[in-house]
């Protein structure tokens, strides 16, 4: 009731002359602050200051310690409060020196409060440097230029790094949140003994054919807390070769060493045998390898030399004889700049050389006749009855070319009449070529057809190159 009926003496009084002097006499008037210690806009301060606030009243000190900020580029500064002057005088200490930045702000909020509870009329808001250095930092070169061309791939040289010069000495910390490269590159930084040179070291390189772009942001700052004036930006690429590299040559390394042409079949090619492919300039051998494919599949591995400029084909297995492959090379091969090839490269060609044909049956006859007899077709033979080898010429079969002689394998059974199957005996090459094969059959009855098969593909007879014959050969005899 008492508090009340205060309240509406001060409101009755407030509305006659001389209001403000019985708000005073009462308390009710607002603290203001008379003085600040560093004042605002103060340079080269001493790094031991304290700072200093006069209020105009005496101040609820809790909650002004509260309402009070020391802030620095490294965030708010923390230290210790002592009061005087009856209260209406604040000395705040930092805890450490002020060494680290030029600039500090001091904020006093509106949440001061003087002894009565009335708080400050508005925000205190100044700052101070601790010296005279309110200059920028510029920076006065950079390497690359801007726009460079040909800048080199090797980190552990000048010329593949990026090196700037800032007219002062730069926080350090602020560098790594202010200067990036982009696209993204894995580097460490390097600095020069005054920080006023930072050199940004890739670890892996920078990649050829690659444009690059640098940018140094306004958050780094001189050692003093001044920022950059603005952001600065320049480009590069990696690399002065925008040269695709192209196939010279194609050919197997077996003499006579022809050359093969893009959209015509290559024949006369062996089986065994490595495939040279020669570039125009040297090429990365790590692409090469899966740019190359054979149709039919081939297995195989790849070698370079000569400065990389040749890339040889080693087969792991031969390839298969009298067959019609496609190599194919694929840009996917690259220089050393990263320029993939000019084109796809497609090769066709033919396992026919020398060593590569399938052996055949050129004949096979009756040695007493001395007629050749036609694959297939029953023939007759030239007497009757059983056969006795010792008395008969035999039957000779003729090959295309030399045989490999423990590959022979051949069987007579009977195909039409009665009786058991008769014997293939005293089989013989006729000469030393191993082209003409000799042999008797032995148990042969009158009137009966026999099927004389002698078998070619894999485990059938090959030639002295390794080559199956692709398939049986079947000949038909009858005794009349």
């Amino acid at each position: 009731m008492k508090r009340f009926i205060l309240l509406l003496i001060v409101f009755i009084t407030c509305s006659l002359p001389g209001c403000d002097f019985v708000s005073d006499k009462l308390g009710f008037d607002q603290p203001e602050i008379k003085s600040v210690s560093p004042s605002n806009g103060a340079t080269n301060v001493n790094t031991d200051t304290v700072i200093e606030v006069v209020f105009s009243k005496s101040m609820d000190t809790v909650k002004t310690n509260q309402s009070f900020s020391l802030s620095g580029g490294s965030g708010t500064i923390i230290g210790t409060y002592r009061w005087s002057n009856n209260n209406k005088t604040m000395i705040f200490t930092p805890r450490h020196s002020l060494t680290e930045y030029n600039m500090y702000s001091i904020v006093i909020t509106e949440t001061a409060e003087d002894t009565d509870g009335n708080d400050l009329s508005d925000t205190y808001r100044s700052t101070f440097y601790i010296n005279n250095d309110l200059t920028r930092p510029e920076i006065i070169s950079h390497s690359p230029l801007n726009d460079a061309i040909g800048v080199s791939n090797d980190p552990d040289i000048p010329e593949g790094r990026v090196t700037v010069t800032f007219s002062e000495a730069i926080d350090i910390d602020t560098i790594y949140s202010g200067f990036s490269i982009t696209p993204s590159v894995e580097a460490s930084y390097q600095w020069s003994a005054d920080h006023t040179t930072v050199t940004f070291i890739p670890v892996y390189g920078f990649k050829y054919g690659t444009t690059y772009t640098a940018t140094i942001d306004q958050v780094i700052c001189d050692v003093n807390g001044n920022s950059l004036a603005e952001q600065y930006v320049f480009h590069f690429t990696c690399g002065d070769d925008f040269i695709n590299p192209e196939v010279s040559s194609v050919y197997q390394d077996i003499a006579p060493f022809t050359a093969w042409d893009v959209g015509t079949v290559t024949s006369n090619i062996e089986k065994s045998g490595d495939i040279v492919i020669t570039f125009n300039e040297s090429i990365l051998p790590d692409s090469v390898y899966d740019a190359i494919s054979f149709s039919p599949s081939a297995q195989f591995y790849v070698t370079t030399e000569s400065a990389d400029t040749i890339a040889r084909i080693h087969f792991t297995s031969d390839l298969e004889p009298e067959t019609d492959y496609t190599m194919q090379v694929t840009p996917s091969i690259t220089d050393i700049q990263n320029n993939p090839l000019l084109q796809q490269y497609n090769y066709r060609f033919i396992t026919n050389g020398p060593s590569s044909v399938r052996p055949t049956v050129t004949s096979i006859y009756d040695n007493d006749q001395g007629s050749i007899w036609t694959a297939g077709e029953v023939e007759q033979l030239a007497i009757s009855g059983t056969v006795y080898p010792f008395d008969l010429g035999g039957l000779v079969i003729t090959f295309s070319h030399s045989i490999d002689p423990s590959s022979i394998s051949m069987n007579i059974v009977k195909s039409v009449g009665s009786s058991n199957n008769p014997s293939i005996i005293n089989p013989y090459w006729v000469d030393m070529g191993y082209t003409q094969y000799r042999f008797f059959i032995n148990g042969m009855v009158g009137g009966n057809i026999y099927k004389i098969t002698i078998e070619g593909g894999n485990g059938g007879v090959k030639d002295s190159y390794g080559n199956y014959m692709e398939e049986d050969y079947v000949q038909y005899v009858q005794v009349p």
